[in-house]
Formats: structure tokens, sequence, C-alpha cells
């Protein structure tokens, strides 16, 4: 069973999107028109461990940096890579997508490996 705190609703014409939140204010389900899209879930410290969409995904941290991520359904795997506590790559399968940052450690843009801007 899931404690639900709030819902929020969004109608859009014949859409009708409704989002669920748990008592920590993190999200934990997604319906549209009724029909259940995404259900979340989290650990202790708030971090999203799984998310049930399409596919159903599992993470993994180390502290607060997401550094796996495992797609059940499709078996793909997706690592990420940190310097000085900013994302700088993240690799799944063969594909490798690099994160370049301004001085504020925003992400500016991002190159595949072969160092074509990606959008």
């Amino acid at each position: 069973m899931i404690l639900q705190y709030a819902t929020l609703t969004k109608v859009n014409g014949t859409e009708s999107w409704t989002y669920t939140y748990d008592y920590n204010n993190m999200m934990i389900r997604a319906t549209k028109n009724s029909v259940i899209q995404g259900e979340y879930f989290y650990d202790g410290d708030g971090k999203r461990v799984k998310g049930i969409e399409t596919n159903t995904k599992v993470y993994s941290y180390v502290g607060l940096s997401m550094i796996y991520e495992k797609d059940v359904t499709a078996n793909s795997i997706t690592k990420y890579f940190y310097a000085n506590g900013l994302l700088v790559a993240k690799m799944t399968g063969l594909a490798t997508e690099y994160f370049h940052h301004d001085n504020f450690g925003s992400t500016r843009l991002t190159t595949n490996g072969a160092k074509i801007i990606q959008y």
C-alpha cells in the first residue's frame, strides 16, 4: 500500500493527467485519463530506486550521484561518470554521451563519441 499525501491534476482538452505525491513530496504515480503511466519508488534518502513506466528501471547511487541504471524490460544498462561532483559522461551500451559545463557547473551542451553536438 502506498500512502499518498497530495494529488495534482492537469486537464488539457480531452487529456487529464493526475500526479500523486507521498508524504515526502516525492511523485509516486502519474496517470493519464485514469490509466497509470508511471509508478516510482524511493529509498530512505529520497533517491528514486525504481521506476515503472513503459519499461521497468532500477537505479543505484553513490551518495547523491546516480551511477547505474538498468532497464529491466529492455535489458540495457546505463553507467554515469563524474569528475569533481559534475556528471561528465553517461554510457548506454557502447554509446557514450559527454556533458560539457560552464564556469557555474551548468551543462551547456552534450556531445557523442564522434564529437557531434547532441540536442
